[in-house]
């Protein structure tokens, strides 16, 4: 099972290197649920380690976004 996640995670950040904004959503939807899991079991610093990872998360999606905006300005300009 814990492969099969990894899997999907791992699926999800390849998109993600492709600056695909669906894959930041549901990769932050994921991985908050699995933060949520961790915090009703009581895993205060898993909880925490999701919490920075998802902050880290929505940082790669505002620069991707950011990225893709330069990029189009580049290309118009050329």
């Amino acid at each position: 099972v814990d492969a099969f996640v990894a899997g999907i995670f791992i699926v999800i950040g390849r998109f993600a290197l492709q600056r695909k904004s669906w894959a930041f959503v549901i990769g932050i939807v994921l991985f908050s649920i699995d933060g949520l899991i961790s915090l009703v079991i009581q895993d205060y610093f898993g909880f925490a380690f999701h919490l920075f990872a998802l902050w880290q998360i929505f940082n790669g999606w505002k620069n991707a976004k950011e990225l893709m905006v330069l990029e189009r300005a580049l290309a118009e300009r050329v």
